[in-house]
């Protein structure tokens, strides 16, 4: 672990000479995504080894692709974060792959309506604030704004597009699994949301320093 940190500071002293950057926020955002990489990661060993691979990820990209823009809920720590995220994607990607066809008559109006809902809280709530992305600039906010709504936009068209004109039951399946993503993405960015990730985040801390307490002190 000491050799790991020893790299990414040396790294980041690298990348904060070569640009002129300051080399504590080039340091913050190298441990982001390099945790954002390992959870992906983790994402992808179990969803394979579960057998609902291309459901997880199809969620897991689509929360990860509109979040860059419209922000959202996170925990206090990267890691604590990447697990709540296994602890959303994972049941998606069940409930997708066993309950697909029962739903599959309705994913028309379910599209609509996370369109729909989609447009309230963009509107309303984004881009919501995250820890390494503070959103200050009324011009920058407008700015992320306008990419969510467009993005929104095109995510819809795409999709209802795929339902009505595209009889693939995998393609379908997948449009519902990125669905369900977005309802996740957009539940995110509203105040409940925050409620809910942070009422995660306290539960799994309270559960890690239990563990290390109870864990015996090896001399």
């Amino acid at each position: 672990m000491k050799n790991n940190q020893t790299m990414t500071n040396k790294i980041s002293h690298y990348l904060a000479t070569e640009s002129g950057k300051d080399e504590e926020v080039i340091l913050f955002g190298f441990k982001l995504f390099t945790s954002f990489i390992l959870g992906y990661l983790v994402l992808i060993v179990l969803a394979v080894k579960l057998g609902i691979f291309y459901e997880t990820i199809t969620a897991g990209l689509t929360v990860s692709f509109f979040r860059t823009f419209s922000g959202g809920a996170h925990a206090s720590s990267q890691w604590r974060c990447n697990l709540i995220g296994l602890l959303i994607l994972i049941p998606i990607g069940f409930f997708v792959k066993y309950d697909y066809l029962a739903v599959n008559p309705f994913l028309g109006y379910l599209l609509l309506l996370t369109t729909i809902l989609g447009i309230w809280s963009t509107y309303i709530y984004a881009p919501a604030d995250t820890p390494g992305k503070p959103v200050t600039s009324q011009v920058q906010k407008k700015y992320l704004r306008r990419i969510s709504f467009t993005l929104l936009f095109v995510w819809s068209i795409l999709c209802i597009f795929l339902v009505l004109y595209e009889k693939n039951l995998l393609i379908n399946r997948l449009i519902f699994a990125s669905c369900l993503g977005m309802v996740w993405q957009i539940f995110s960015i509203t105040p409940i949301g925050y409620l809910f990730v942070h009422f995660l985040d306290s539960l799994l801390k309270i559960i890690t320093e239990r563990r290390r307490e109870n864990e015996p002190d090896i001399c």
